[in-house]
């Protein structure tokens, strides 16, 4: 499985490079063939930096590398504290933090946090490493985890 770590000022490192998951123009993209065929979901860690407003798109794509269609589709993710299992971030639906939007037809997702939003997040909790996962529900309510990983909090915001 492919481990990618996407960073705030763009730079990605990739480790274990496979086809299911691909860096290209600062965009992340995700075969489905593993995931849809019942496998473990991709590895993805980010890193969000304190203070600095955070983006990230993924491109979900089938072995042809056509986009997947994401129309009636629905999202949900969510960052917890790795020791207590504390909800750092959720989707916008349950706390208005982070906001995903899916492109439809194009396959793509969306993360963003405001600047303002990704300040607080040191001064709720000590910690710095959180998992989270991604997950797709689908129109008849099947569910598929898209990608988990490490939700790394770095740089300590000075200026405020």
């Amino acid at each position: 499985m492919t481990v990618v770590s996407v960073f705030e000022d763009g730079t990605v490192t990739v480790v274990n490079e496979a086809p299911d998951v691909s860096i290209a123009n600062g965009e992340v993209t995700i075969q489905s063939s593993d995931v849809l065929d019942g496998q473990l979901p991709g590895q993805l860690d980010i890193r969000c930096i304190q203070g600095a407003t955070f983006e990230l798109i993924h491109n979900w794509v089938d072995d042809d590398l056509a986009a997947n269609n994401l129309t009636g589709y629905t999202s949900r993710l969510q960052v917890r504290d790795k020791k207590t299992g504390a909800i750092l971030l959720e989707d916008a639906a349950a706390s208005g933090i982070l906001t995903i939007s899916l492109g439809g037809a194009a396959g793509t997702i969306t993360y963003a946090i405001t600047a303002a939003n990704t300040a607080a997040l040191h001064e709720s909790t000590d910690c710095l490493k959180y998992e989270y996962d991604v997950e797709l529900i689908d129109g008849s309510s099947n569910v598929l985890r898209l990608l988990e990983g490490d939700w790394i909090v770095a740089g300590k915001e000075i200026t405020r």
